[in-house]
């Protein structure tokens, strides 16, 4: 029997490092397909409420100098849109459970609101973009938040969730995350908010 070569050293750990290379560069492309099909996964019905009550809430945005009224406006929204989407995924749950829920996860958002009104009102103060930089924030805010908790719980029922069983403070972790998220795209100019 021929003896067969065996590889020396050297060539080992090149063959390792050629490996290594192509493990990584295959993994980046698993990440990305997975980024694109995480984004294309929420289904035409679901992403049609959320846009639907998106557009609504940044209507009750414009109510941001009575931040009373906008923030129980936002809510009513919101809940609304878990009860449609909760019967699309065929969940159940009361108002109650869907309100403290909502609170749980959008606790920083009551703040924003309460401290949109000054903020707003200063900001309308300033000859010519004042007024429109003012016109835009509340609205802006409002759709930001129902479209983040949307996908949310599009996530959550699709894998088969419950209101009741949502985790509130990975969630909260989630839409704190979304809102800097599209903070930043905002803030870099890119087409933050598609859902």
């Amino acid at each position: 029997m021929p003896e067969q070569a065996t590889p020396s050293y050297d060539e080992k750990v090149q063959e390792l490092a050629e490996l290594k290379r192509k493990a990584a560069i295959a993994e980046k492309e698993v990440k990305n397909q997975l980024k694109i099909r995480k984004v294309a996964e929420v289904d035409p019905t679901s992403k049609g409420i959320i846009n639907t009550y998106t557009g609504w809430a940044a209507a009750a945005g414009l109510l941001m100098g009575l931040p009373v009224v906008s923030g129980a406006g936002i809510t009513a929204i919101q809940i609304r849109m878990l009860d449609q989407l909760a019967q699309r995924f065929g969940q159940n749950f009361t108002e109650n459970e869907a309100r403290n829920t909502l609170l749980a996860v959008t606790g920083g958002l009551a703040p924003a609101m309460f401290a949109g009104a000054p903020v707003t009102a200063m900001a309308a103060a300033i000859p010519v973009l004042g007024p429109l930089a003012a016109l835009v924030a509340g609205p802006a805010l409002a759709a930001v938040s129902t479209r983040i908790v949307g996908r949310l719980f599009v996530e959550h029922f699709e894998r088969g969730g419950k209101v009741s069983d949502l985790d509130v403070a990975k969630a909260k972790q989630d839409y704190e995350a979304g809102l800097k998220k599209e903070a930043e795209q905002h803030a870099a100019g890119g087409n933050a908010g598609t859902t």
